[in-house]
């Protein structure tokens, strides 16, 4: 008797992607998730998130629920900023009931996404994360000069982005994810 939460990130920064965004690919997680939680009779109920949490699909049991999940996730669009410990607070704040957490999230919250994921934890939460990047984010090509704007805060950045540049950022890439692998395994998370 598992109530599986699917916490869903809708942040503008989900936009970014081709010729699917994050975004798409986070609802098809999502979705796969939660057509498994609901033919296996479990309940399951959508969060979404960006600075605060966005209206959820409460918890339903059962195959016939699965049609209304899709239509609820084929409706969210990417808006906010992300603030996963604000998101997590409120989810919390609700009383929900212990359960597997799905973080489904690019993990880029300027705040980190330690400490959110640790109080889903600490409240009897059982966290899984599913990290989504685009793969231009993973491996960018070199590009010249270029004007890079943060699609959440519209801060710009001037970069050249020679071979050198590209191989600096690939190597915080690298770090990024690794730091988030070994996050998610010091504390017995699926990641």
């Amino acid at each position: 008797d598992l109530t599986l939460y699917l916490l869903l990130d809708t942040s503008r920064s989900l936009a970014f992607g081709s010729p699917l965004s994050k975004l798409d690919v986070a609802k098809r997680v999502a979705a796969a998730l939660g057509y498994v939680g609901l033919t296996g009779s479990e309940r399951v109920s959508v969060v979404p998130f960006s600075s605060t949490l966005s209206p959820p699909l409460p918890p339903g049991r059962g195959s016939r629920r699965v049609g209304g999940m899709l239509r609820y996730l084929d409706a969210l669009e990417a808006n906010g900023t992300t603030d996963l410990s604000r998101a997590v607070d409120q989810f919390l704040a609700r009383s929900p009931r212990p359960g597997l957490v799905a973080v489904i999230s690019d993990l880029l919250d300027p705040s980190g996404y330690e400490r959110a994921i640790d109080r889903l934890a600490g409240e009897k939460h059982e966290p899984a994360i599913f990290h989504v990047l685009d793969q231009d984010e993973l491996d960018p090509q070199p590009g010249g000069d270029l004007v890079l704007v943060d699609s959440e805060r519209g801060a710009r950045v001037d970069v050249t982005l020679d071979a050198r540049a590209v191989r600096a950022y690939r190597a915080r890439v690298v770090a990024f994810l690794e730091g988030a692998a070994a996050y998610a395994k010091k504390r017995g998370f699926s990641y």
